[in-house]
């Protein structure tokens, strides 16, 4: 395993938001993956460190990029963004959304990570996913 991979408690808090959604609809909970999580929390940092707030980073590329730059192998992969509070509003954001709450629940994923950061009250949330053929 790689580096320090234990989710910080706010980070563990969108993880098990996201896994009582995808089982209270019959989806299969989704595993940690410690090079997403090592992942998301850079894509936060970025964010933070370069002012910005979108998918496609102006140093880092795309999700995929990273996962790609990373050396992980998948046939699937998405990445939802917050950026709130709290991690609970960061959950009720996602599902508030149509596009991030297809994200979350889309059957494909099996694995993720959880990355955030905080400024202030701020919170900068990036979850990445993978699943395979």
């Amino acid at each position: 395993m790689e580096g320090n991979f234990a989710l910080t408690q706010e980070e563990q808090i969108v993880f098990q938001g996201i896994n009582k959604e995808r089982i209270s609809r019959g989806l299969e909970p989704l595993q940690i993956n410690p090079v997403l999580v090592r992942l998301a929390r850079e894509k936060s940092r970025d964010m933070v460190d370069n002012n910005y707030f979108a998918h496609r980073s102006p140093t880092l590329g795309r999700a995929s990029d990273m996962m790609r730059a990373a050396d992980l192998h998948f046939n699937y992969a998405g990445e939802n963004l917050a950026r709130t509070t709290t991690p609970q509003n960061a959950v009720a954001l996602f599902m508030g959304s149509s596009p991030h709450r297809s994200t979350l629940l889309n059957h494909r994923y099996s694995e993720t990570g959880v990355g955030i950061v905080r400024v202030g009250r701020q919170i900068y949330v990036t979850q990445m996913f993978i699943g395979f053929n």
